[in-house]
């Protein structure tokens, strides 16, 4: 492994966290016909990958420890060179 992966959450406001970890698991959003969503975990060297994401939880892990939770208003997310990057109008942070 060369390192942590990076999760980013931008809001218009600008950043709102950004953190290294070894995994990400994200709420995607259901389809036009009702079909999909759920859960999705995305870990080192994933497929790029552009997401539509629904309101709900970003967790990121490392070393099996929760490093960073949050919820958000819905969104999109992109996956790219270990690089996990969420856009969403609204965060909060999950309790602990």
């Amino acid at each position: 492994m060369d390192g942590p992966m990076t999760l980013l959450v931008l809001t218009p406001n600008g950043a709102a966290a950004e953190t290294g970890c070894d995994s990400v698991v994200l709420l995607l959003r259901d389809g036009a016909d009702g079909q999909g969503g759920g859960f999705l975990g995305i870990q080192r060297d994933h497929a790029p990958a552009a997401l539509a994401l629904a309101d709900g939880p970003v967790r990121a892990s490392l070393g099996g420890k929760d490093v960073l939770r949050l919820s958000i208003g819905g969104g999109f997310a992109s996956v790219r060179d270990n690089v996990v990057t969420v856009l969403t109008d609204r965060v909060t942070e999950e309790a602990w």
